[in-house]
């Protein structure tokens, strides 16, 4: 009888202890596989956002049509030249404008050119003591900005929008530094994408007297 009793108890033990290797080989795997993984270099890149670009790279994104620095400008060659008195700048005058004063405004934040259109586009020329943006204009919202050497002049240009009328009146706006404590500031306004180009033209076309 007992005999008998020793053989299934003997297979028994036998397949318990197949079973349990095995389970330790299997997690022994397992553990061998996770600790690979662990050691092994992610592949996965973390794409981060594009960091601001500075104000001297900023033409690449206006040279979009209608920035501030296209790449095609109207041609003001053929247009007259205005050169204030007593002042350092030479400016085309776009067809259609007329000068409504000059020579005015000999203190700092006194236009001393103002010249305008038959349907009220206007635009601009003051002194100034500080650089002149957008951010200076109530209910102003930006479209495009640039910054270049215009004849030798380190200018920053912006067009945007008037907020308050619906955004249907353009402006363009630019600085021109002069020196440290010296900038001519312009600022036109016009009704038409077509007359705001012609004001960009004027622009950067600019020229100024010693340079």
């Amino acid at each position: 009888m007992l005999r008998r009793l020793l053989i299934p108890i003997t297979l028994l033990v036998v397949v318990a202890g197949v079973g349990t290797m095995c389970t330790a080989l299997t997690g022994a795997s397992a553990k061998r596989k996770l600790q690979q993984r662990a050691q092994r270099p992610s592949t996965m890149v973390e794409v981060l956002p594009t960091p601001g670009v500075p104000d001297s790279a900023r033409s690449v994104r206006a040279d979009a049509p209608g920035g501030a620095c296209p790449e095609n400008l109207p041609d003001a060659s053929q247009w007259t030249r205005v050169l204030p008195e007593g002042s350092a700048i030479d400016i085309p005058l776009p067809p259609g404008f007329d000068i409504v004063s000059q020579g005015m405004g000999q203190g700092p934040d006194m236009p001393f050119l103002v010249v305008r259109a038959l349907n009220g586009d206007e635009f601009r020329l003051t002194r100034s003591s500080r650089p002149y943006h957008g951010t200076d204009v109530a209910q102003y919202a930006s479209s495009s900005s640039c910054r270049r050497w215009i004849s030798e002049v380190l200018t920053d240009i912006e067009t945007g929008r008037d907020t308050w009328r619906a955004g249907n009146l353009k402006i363009v706006i630019a600085s021109y530094a002069l020196g440290t404590t010296s900038f001519i500031a312009f600022h036109g306004t016009a009704e038409t994408a077509e007359r705001q180009a012609q004001m960009l033209a004027a622009v950067h076309n600019a020229r100024f007297r010693g340079r």
